[in-house]
């Protein structure tokens, strides 16, 4: 995760931030169903939960990304995704903040959550 990917993105012809500072994950998913699966919008979301109590996500960001969920094809057994997340968020947000990926209208409690350190 680059917390701080202004130059990243920005460098990439995209507009600044509207909150102050753009975050990008790489993440990586195999699919372990029966048919097939994909994780691309509107099935995946990503976001923060911010330590300054706000709820950041992905769909908030309009930067185009090198590798974006939308362009993975729906995934086979066994097959794994590699993509990248951009997640507008002011600067303050960091502190004590959360990573979180889930459905994109699941509940909280149904969202996986990884702490910042």
């Amino acid at each position: 995760m680059i917390t701080d990917a202004a130059e990243t993105i920005e460098g990439g012809g995209n507009p600044p931030p509207v909150n102050g500072r753009y975050v990008l994950v790489e993440l990586s998913a195999t699919y372990s169903g029966e048919d097939s699966g994909t994780v691309g919008p509107p099935f995946l979301s990503v976001g923060l939960a911010g330590g300054d109590g706000l709820e950041y996500r992905d769909e908030s960001c309009t930067a185009a990304l090198d590798q974006p969920a939308f362009g993975i094809p729906p995934l086979s057994p066994g097959e794994t995704a590699i993509w990248q997340a951009c997640i507008d968020t002011s600067p303050g947000a960091l502190e004590g903040a959360s990573l979180f990926v889930g459905q994109l209208f699941a509940s909280q409690e149904t969202r996986v959550y990884w702490q910042l350190g």
